[in-house]
Formats: C-alpha cells, structure tokens, sequence
C-alpha cells in the first residue's frame, strides 16, 4: 500500500511541473491566436 501512495504522490509531483512548464512557455497569450487560426483553418477545409 505504502509503494502505491509512493508512485500517486510522484505521478503528482510529475503532473504539477509539466503543468507549470506549459503555463511558462506557452502563456495564454500565444495559445489563444494559434487555437483561433487552428479553428479556422479546419472551419474552413470542411466548408469546401
């Protein structure tokens, strides 16, 4: 049991620093636009 709580608290730890590394390098400010473009590239392949 204790090997679980281990392996929980690790997988944890893991999740938090990608998360905090995704949030520095790709803020919401760059995200935003690309995702836009993004939506609207494929809004418009599907309406041809």
């Amino acid at each position: 049991m204790v090997c679980l709580l281990d392996v929980s608290i690790f997988d944890t730890a893991v999740g938090v620093i990608v998360a905090l590394a995704v949030n520095y390098y790709l803020p919401r400010e760059k995200v935003v636009p690309l995702w836009e473009g993004f939506k609207a590239r494929i809004s418009g392949k599907s309406a041809k």
